[in-house]
């Protein structure tokens, strides 16, 4: 098998372009292409770039609406319920995530319930405990739930981050 050497900013720019041109607004196509290559950079290859195809075949359904509007349904002091209106999720989940850590602070609160492993990078640095679990639509029945043989239209992940006494000494 022959490699080919990529620099991170290529492939960065390459999927912005792709998520461009399916109509996808710039802001949202540089924050879902980070988020795909942070994945791949962390191993995490089923998550990452190899998901543009899919994004795309749900924005040509009419399943994704790209820049779909993110309103807030519900809201307290602690909690907030968003519809994130068809669109892509990893924009929903940023902002889902990022009023999660706001509310947390506000209220004294070490603990952030939000968006999986992408997330522990936002909540950890922020000294919150970061306690993540999300159920998510996917209109892409791409893998089986444990326990299940046919592919599933939902996943569940759980992940749980610590607060960083600093960048260099992780707790």
């Amino acid at each position: 098998m022959k490699y080919v050497r990529v620099l991170v900013k290529q492939i960065q720019d390459f999927c912005v372009e792709c998520f461009l041109k399916f109509g996808v607004p710039k802001e949202d196509a540089e924050n879902v292409a980070e988020h795909l290559i942070l994945a791949n950079l962390r191993g995490v290859d089923s998550h990452g770039i190899m998901r543009v195809p899919y994004y795309r075949e749900g924005i040509r359904k009419g399943l994704v609406k790209p820049g779909a509007e993110i309103s807030i349904v519900n809201e307290s002091t602690g909690i907030s319920l968003l519809d994130g209106g068809n669109g892509l999720g990893i924009p929903v989940a940023t902002k889902a995530t990022g009023l999660a850590i706001d509310k947390a602070k506000s209220i004294g609160s070490p603990c952030v319930d939000g968006w999986s492993g992408m997330f522990l990078l936002c909540g950890a640095p922020s000294n919150a405990l970061v306690n993540t679990s999300i159920a998510s639509a996917n209109p892409y029945p791409l893998y089986p739930p444990k326990g299940r043989r046919t592919p599933s239209n939902a996943s569940l992940e759980s992940v749980v981050g610590l607060p960083c006494l600093s960048k260099a000494t992780p707790l």
